[in-house]
């Protein structure tokens, strides 16, 4: 195996540099994606329960709830 010089050294870590950030961009855009759906799934769960007390209406002969359809 020979030896690398001087630039061909720098121009090598550069591009592991270049990569290792790519990776990490690639990730942090992941987990922002997840975190997104996430949140959707958490504003849509708490929309259907918002829903769902508002269909509710409390039946006039016992203390029961009784849903709408």
């Amino acid at each position: 195996m020979r030896k690398l010089g001087l630039r061909e050294l720098a121009l090598r870590e550069l591009g592991l540099r270049k990569l290792a950030l790519r990776k990490l961009a690639l990730r942090e855009l992941a987990l922002r994606k997840l975190a997104l759906r996430e949140l959707a799934l958490r504003e849509l769960a708490l929309r259907k329960l918002a829903l769902r007390e508002l269909r509710s209406v409390p039946c006039r002969k016992t203390s029961r709830t009784t849903f709408r359809k």
